[in-house]
């Protein structure tokens, strides 16, 4: 695999399923799809119902809502243009309608046990919400261009159809889904925690945007808004089923009407991960893949999805042979890439400097691939551990050497500015000194031709005065050493210099 190529040669890919079971023996299947979306639209197959009976359009959309509810800072633009990149891909999890059925019951039910007036409240201030927002995306003009403007929607659209999925982002549910993830399909260990749905998000939210972001082409905006066409009839679509739903189950004869749910399901309801990865070239050399974006749905996080998707991701089959593997890692997400291989040494980042400023407020990680590929341990084996450890410590003893080395040399450079600064005062006291003696030596050279100039002869004792008595006594007083010390040269003043020479 060469070039920019990531996965096999096709706009879309159907990769064999992923099968995982939780604490509870519980069996969950996801159908992966690998889509190239700008090849996608080249090839005009955007309409077309080839993912799970849904199109790589409402996909696209779904992909973007899902994200835009935590990347709050992000533009949708910059979302859709990262999604529709050339050199990129994007990996989809979809439920199967079965297991979505069944979550949507489960919620559901959850709900009418905690039932109470402030709740029936509230369920009505939230229906009021949904059908204010799917009225005002439904009632646009037929005559409008259907594309996403940016700044021209409602921040709150997307978060009323994944109001499930905005995460609270706790530093520690964060660190126990990354020690959840260590097996393939192993789920957490003594995890008896209430918060199910407060667990880990891996992605890289709260990244915001660089004020250094690149200019982008006529012809790549172009593509951006064809992408993001049918945006808001999508949105309205989204916030009906919402609605259909929440009618649905307010009839208490419905709560165990599986079958009759199943045909209200969307592809906001089936999608259960999306990650975009794409090829980079740094000094024509190296091939990095970057991961842009990764997001695992709230109520799956505890299942070591996202584990499963840097998995495969590594792999040579889906990025080919590359170089290193980097990410914009969230500041409460680091953990969870440490703990599948990612650093975030800044000596070892240094290499991407050229793209490293795109994101800001999160940590660049790097992971290496290793020499050669096989059958993956487990992070979790003895031997691994105690690797990790060694190169841990390794790196905190290297780190401890280098600052010491480092606050040595600048303490040396700053020595060595210091004596050439007293070396530089004292030769420019030394050469005005200098010219005072001249000085000096010219008066007295005077002072002797004047004496000629009299009629003075050697040894005539008339005149009282002899040449050779004239010396530097007969010249006005020499400066005192406060008086020498007031003059100043290029600014700085001799005292000053004496100053530094204690």
């Amino acid at each position: 695999m060469h070039g920019h190529r990531l996965g096999p040669d096709n706009a879309i890919s159907k990769l064999p399923e992923i099968i995982i079971g939780d604490k509870d023996a519980k069996t969950y299947i996801f159908d992966l799809y690998l889509v190239d979306m700008a090849r996608v639209y080249r090839e005009e197959k955007e309409d077309q119902r080839l993912i799970c009976n849904h199109t790589p359009k409402e996909l696209l959309h779904t992909a973007v809502g899902l994200l835009s509810v935590s990347l709050v800072s992000m533009d949708k633009t910059t979302i859709y243009e990262a999604l529709t990149e050339k050199s990129s891909v994007t990996l989809f999890f979809i439920s199967r309608d079965d297991d979505c059925a069944e979550y949507l019951l489960e919620k559901n039910a959850r709900i009418l046990e905690n039932k109470n007036k402030s709740k029936k409240s509230e369920n009505s201030a939230l229906m009021k919400k949904l059908q204010d927002a799917f009225q005002a995306a439904s009632s646009r003009n037929p005559e409008e261009e259907d594309a996403y403007e940016s700044g021209v929607e409602e921040t709150s659209d997307f978060g009323l159809v994944f109001s499930s999925d905005i995460s609270s982002g706790s530093e520690a549910e964060d660190e126990e889904e990354a020690k959840s993830s260590s097996d393939e399909e192993s789920v957490r260990e003594g995890g008896d925690n209430e918060n199910a749905d407060e667990a880990y998000e891996i992605m890289e939210e709260g990244c915001e945007e660089s004020n250094c972001t690149s200019t982008s082409s006529e012809e790549g905006d172009q593509i951006t808004k064809k992408c993001s066409s049918g945006y808001y009839a999508f949105l309205s679509s989204c916030l009906e089923r919402k609605i259909m739903i929440k009618e649905f189950f307010s009839c208490e004869s419905n709560v165990a009407k599986k079958n009759v749910l199943l045909t209200m399901l969307g592809p906001e309801h089936k999608m259960a991960a999306v990650c975009n990865f794409r090829v980079r070239r740094v000094d024509n050399k190296k091939r990095v893949i970057h991961i842009t974006f990764l997001s695992v749905r709230k109520h799956l996080r505890r299942l070591g999805i996202g584990t499963r998707i840097i998995e495969i991701i590594k792999t040579p089959q889906m990025s080919g042979h590359y170089d290193a593997m980097v990410v914009h890692a969230d500041l409460n997400a680091t953990e969870f890439f440490a703990n599948n291989g990612f650093s975030g040494d800044p000596l070892l980042n240094k290499q991407w400097a050229s793209f490293a400023g795109e994101y800001v407020n999160c940590l660049l990680m790097t992971y290496f691939p290793p020499l050669s590929f096989g059958a993956s341990t487990t992070n979790g084996s003895k031997l691994l551990k105690s690797i990790d450890k060694s190169i841990d410590d390794w790196l905190v003893a290297t780190g401890n050497v280098h600052q010491m080395q480092y606050t040595l040399c600048k303490r040396l450079r700053a020595e060595v500015v210091r004596l050439q600064n007293q070396l530089l005062s004292q030769d420019s006291l030394i050469q005005v000194l200098k010219r005072e003696v001249v000085k000096q030596a010219h008066l007295i050279d005077a002072l002797r031709a004047r004496a000629v100039a009299n009629g003075q002869r050697d040894g005539d004792e008339s005149l009282g005065l002899s040449l050779d008595a004239i010396s530097f006594s007969t010249l006005p007083p020499p400066m005192n050493m406060e008086s020498r010390l007031s003059l100043g040269f290029k600014g700085v003043t001799f005292k000053e210099c004496a100053g530094d020479m204690d």
